[in-house]
């Protein structure tokens, strides 16, 4: 991927990062929205802190895993049938609590996500990018997964709901900017890196196939792209499964604590799945569907290289017909 030069981090900076620029191209759609939005993550947590604030005394945070999501209508090639385009997150840099569809109501228990939403530079662009885990700065502790971020984000400013947050902590309740405000922000990291840590990307997780809509073809072409961006995985547990495949995949070393006997098994899984690609596709639309969502590590692997070996295909101009309406 080639990076954009990162600007000076600053207020004014973070008012600009989160404009995505859009094409009416189709040829090299891809590779520019691939490159923009891993450009704009790279910047993010490698450049600012999240900071929550209940008192005097603000809690930094380290940005660690962020997944990016944006959609377009189909005219500006990015249709990202995984995200959920909800009317909110048509604005630039604002916090963004994942709500029950279209709704105003929002998620609970374990399905609760915050995004920091992307605006396109045209009005049908709209997304966001969910922080999925975090690590403190005073302390070292990690907290990964989407729903404990925002528990965490509850605890530290002291609401105890996300409509509290929004009504009683948010200067703008459903248009709060990310740079502004006492109780959430991004901020300037403090300190500057004595050696900059390399920014890996994967698939995103818990996206599955089952659904049709709009197209088994959109799906597939979207599931597997690599907008899942994590800084120091070791630290982190969940998803390593789709940060190990793209390390081999893209002939990187593997430095993700875990055996040796692990990655070969990994190579076995990504040929039997490259071998046996359109069978595998069509088991998730079976009477009997399987799904990535489901499965263990050696079928996430299986059916994910099945599904990089079609978009290959695709993008060379050979058509697959893999008998799914």
């Amino acid at each position: 991927m080639t990076k954009r030069p990162r600007d000076e981090p600053s207020v004014e900076r973070l008012q600009s990062l989160f404009k995505v620029p859009m094409t009416t191209q189709d040829k090299g759609a891809k590779e520019h929205y691939q490159a923009v939005l891993g450009s704009i993550c790279h910047e993010l947590m490698l450049d600012y802190d999240l900071v929550i604030n209940r008192s005097t005394t603000p809690q930094r945070y380290a940005l660690l895993e962020v997944e990016a999501y944006f959609k377009t209508d189909p005219i500006y090639h990015h249709d990202d049938p995984f995200t959920h385009a909800h009317p909110l997150q048509y604005q630039n840099g604002v916090w963004f609590f994942h709500h029950v569809g279209h709704g105003s109501g929002y998620r609970g228990g374990s399905r609760k996500g915050m995004d920091v939403t992307l605006i396109g530079d045209k009005p049908s662009g709209g997304g966001g990018l969910l922080i999925r885990a975090v690590q403190c700065r005073s302390t070292g502790k990690i907290i990964e997964g989407p729903s404990l971020v925002v528990d965490l984000i509850l605890a530290g400013v002291g609401a105890s709901n996300l409509k509290s947050l929004t009504a009683d902590y948010f200067d703008k309740p459903d248009a709060q900017p990310c740079w502004e405000g006492t109780h959430l922000t991004f901020a300037p990291q403090q300190a500057q890196h004595e050696k900059e840590p390399m920014v890996l990307s994967s698939c995103r997780i818990g996206l599955g196939l089952k659904n049709r809509t709009p197209t088994v073809e959109k799906r597939l072409n979207f599931v597997c792209r690599p907008y899942r961006f994590v800084v120091h995985p070791r630290l982190l547990q969940k998803g390593k499964v789709w940060t190990l495949l793209e390390m081999i995949r893209l002939g990187k070393g593997v430095d993700l604590d875990v055996k040796d006997k692990l990655v070969e098994s990994c190579r076995d899984d990504m040929a039997y799945g490259r071998e046996h690609a359109v069978a595998l596709i069509q088991s998730c639309y079976s009477k009997s569907p399987n799904d990535l969502v489901s499965g263990g590590f050696p079928w996430k692997i299986q059916l994910m290289s099945a599904i990089l070996w079609w978009d290959e295909q695709v993008a060379n101009g050979k058509h697959i017909d893999l008998g799914v309406a």
